[in-house]
């Protein structure tokens, strides 16, 4: 490390009667061990732990100090690392609300025609610690089955039976319908016919007196003066 060394000499005899007096330095030095003393490392203290790399949920914080000396000629080395660090929670983060997925469509509530279908959901994870609630609605509805629906044939009411065709000795008399809605989209046809006959008045009829034609007039009976003439005609069941 470098040292001095000294030594020392004294004055034997004074000069006197006119004598020289002592000349030099009555003590000398020089240096000493001049090889370079071993230097252990120093730490300097830690410093503070830095703020936690999150504002909530699990982060870190770091401690660093510095090396004041480092080791040299042989010194110890420093022990330790320049930096630590440790796990730090300043809280619960706020968790938002979560939908689960949609489920499948409902079958549609009618075959044919507009119906509704329908759709539902659950909340998979409620909100907590000040997170955002779950916007939206937990079902939904769709119109469905929007062909229309088959339509059959419909017949009117019959009507009332006409009039008879004969008073007597059997007729004919007929009643009729009549189509109010034709069949649509794949419906069922309308059967049967749109007029009904059927025989009436079949008793026989009671005779009745009836006459022939009148036959042509006779010849006059005389060329002159006032004659006549006269026609005839037959009577049957009279």
């Amino acid at each position: 490390g470098g040292g001095v060394q000294t030594h020392l000499r004294h004055e034997l005899a004074a000069a006197a009667n006119g004598g020289l007096a002592c000349t030099g330095s009555p003590e000398e030095t020089r240096k000493c061990n001049s090889v370079t003393c071993p230097t252990d490392c120093q730490w300097a203290d830690w410093g503070e732990w830095s703020p936690c790399t999150t504002s909530c949920g699990r982060g870190a914080q770091v401690l660093s100090r510095a090396m004041l000396a480092e080791a040299a000629f042989g010194g110890a080395a420093c022990v330790g690392n320049a930096t630590a660090f440790r796990v730090c929670s300043p809280g619960d983060c706020p968790s938002p609300c979560q939908w689960g997925e949609w489920g499948a469509w409902s079958a549609c509530t009618v075959t044919c025609g507009t119906g509704l279908q329908t759709h539902s959901r659950s909340v998979q994870q409620q909100a907590a610690f000040g997170g955002e609630a779950c916007v939206g609605d937990s079902v939904e509805e769709q119109p469905c089955n929007q062909a229309e629906c088959p339509q059959d044939c419909q017949w009117s009411e019959w009507s009332d039976w006409n009039d008879c065709s004969a008073p007597c000795g059997s007729g004919i008399q007929a009643k009729s319908r009549s189509v109010l809605l034709a069949e649509v989209n794949g419906g069922t046809s309308c059967s049967g016919e749109t007029i009904a006959l059927q025989t009436c008045n079949s008793q026989q009829c009671v005779p009745e007196c009836t006459w022939t034609e009148w036959s042509r007039w006779s010849e006059c009976s005389v060329s002159c003066g006032v004659g006549h003439r006269a026609h005839r005609r037959k009577s049957y069941d009279c």
